[in-house]
């Protein structure tokens, strides 16, 4: 367990990243005692780089692009071969999308750091880091971090969780200030304008996440929240709702219950709970997203993965518990009660990670349903295959339909408990549709040859 996730340096265990001073700009400067806590950005690249060495066959990191200031954007991936490519579901965790809501890099951190010193010593971390290719990028916006600005440049800068290309030109219709340069919120010139969406674009689609979550912080209301994709829209804004929604909202809400947090104020809002007010808590566990272009509406929609932002409840997390506080105002009991928070939500996406994994199949795992998975392959020489799969009942007008991994024809789906119709097709070949029930338990394998057409 995380024992301290408020030092940036202690969550890298021995890596010299606090203790230095720099200056990050005028607006919104961090004072020195604060970047022990937050030191500058080529500290933690530094410490990041160092930690690949200390464990090179578990932790690759990986520069994916280049910031609008041209800072190196760096992903951490931990598994087992981390250098190779392996057919098994990934995970991707991201913080700091907006630079002066920080508490995300402690949580990113924190999970890697006790991924790689559980690895070899605790049985189910092992496995975890075995099954999994789990991913992270601990600061999406370098620029907002070194400055603690919530865009990404200040001439005039974009909100890059409003760049995302899901229904970019619908931005205005919930949120009119997304088309002014000048607001905190603006979207940018185009989808995917910005070199730091292009970047995590180009990795979601090589990746294909099943889970992932978006850690933010600010939210004004007493409790954190945990969101999904997205609402039904505005009555001059029709979209359905996502094919998935009822596995989006049962997910959420246990995460949620996974934190233990819904007991404490600064716990999640979440329905039922004993501390939940429907007058300060406007949005509980599995709350929507608006129907615009965030990060996690376009990770669901156009590469399936289950994608929730995790607000964090500025009450608790103000500046103050997250930098380092002045010894003449701490006080003790609110700092040891954001560290438990804290723990408590990392100890929730710990229990997400077993919730998944259902056992072991001979060397390899499987992993926990209602859902099918398998591999779409040429039936003519086992050559695997990039092809749509389609279930019946379950597509939407805002979602691409799902395709299979092209390096090894894998194809992941969650689903109800019952009986589903699917449907796998290619270009150039017959079309399969294959009728299969799914129940709670592991995923039914569901592996398809298909026959090319003569």
């Amino acid at each position: 367990m995380i024992r301290r996730l408020l030092t940036v340096g202690a969550l890298l265990a021995g890596l010299s990243l606090t203790g230095t001073s720099a200056s990050v700009g005028t607006s919104g400067t961090r004072a020195q005692t604060q970047e022990a806590f937050y030191p500058p950005y080529d500290q933690i690249v530094a410490g990041l780089v160092r930690l690949q060495g200390s464990f090179p066959d578990i932790v690759r990191v990986r520069e994916i692009g280049r910031s609008s200031n041209g800072r190196p954007i760096l992903a951490v991936k931990v598994s087992d071969n981390a250098a190779q490519e392996e057919d098994e579901p990934a995970w991707l965790f991201l913080g700091i999308i907006h630079g002066r809501e920080p508490p995300g890099l402690n949580i990113t951190l924190g999970l890697i750091h006790d991924l790689t010193r559980g690895y070899g010593v605790d049985q189910e971390i092992t496995d975890w880091v075995n099954a999994y290719e789990i991913w992270f990028l601990p600061v999406q916006n370098a620029y907002g971090y070194e400055t603690n600005r919530r865009k990404n440049g200040d001439r005039p800068g974009v909100d890059l969780n409003r760049n995302y290309d899901f229904r970019w030109d619908r931005c205005a219709i919930y949120q009119p200030q997304c088309t002014d340069p000048n607001s905190s919120y603006f979207r940018g010139t185009a989808p995917f304008s910005e070199p730091e969406t292009r970047a995590l674009r180009d990795l979601a689609i090589e990746q294909r996440p099943l889970f992932g979550i978006d850690f933010h912080h600010g939210t004004p209301f007493p409790q954190s929240q945990i969101m999904r994709p997205w609402g039904i829209g505005r009555t001059d804004d029709t979209v359905l709702p996502p094919p998935d929604q009822t596995r989006l909202l049962e997910t959420a809400q246990e995460i949620a219950r996974w934190t233990l947090a819904s007991r404490q104020a600064g716990g999640f809002c979440q329905m039922g709970s004993p501390i939940f007010d429907p007058t300060v808590c406007r949005m509980p566990a599995g709350g929507l997203l608006a129907p615009m272009g965030q990060s996690s509406n376009w990770h669901y929609a156009a590469v399936g993965t289950f994608h929730y932002v995790v607000e964090i409840a500025e009450r608790l997390y103000n500046d103050r518990y997250f930098y380092t506080p002045d010894p003449a105002d701490d006080d003790p009991r609110s700092l040891q009660q954001a560290e438990e928070y804290v723990r408590n939500l990392s100890d929730g996406i710990k229990q997400w990670l077993r919730r998944f994994l259902h056992g072991r199949d001979g060397e390899g795992f499987t992993y926990r349903g209602p859902g099918i998975t398998g591999r779409v392959t040429d039936a003519r020489n086992g050559r695997p295959l990039e092809a749509l799969f389609e279930v019946e009942g379950l597509t939407g007008d805002a979602t691409r339909t799902r395709t299979s991994d092209p390096g090894f024809g894998r194809f992941y789906r969650l689903l109800p408990a019952g009986t589903h119709s699917v449907r796998i097709s290619k270009e150039g070949y017959q079309t399969e549709t294959r009728r299969v029930p799914v129940a709670d338990g592991p995923l039914v394998t569901l592996d398809v040859a298909l026959t090319p057409r003569q």
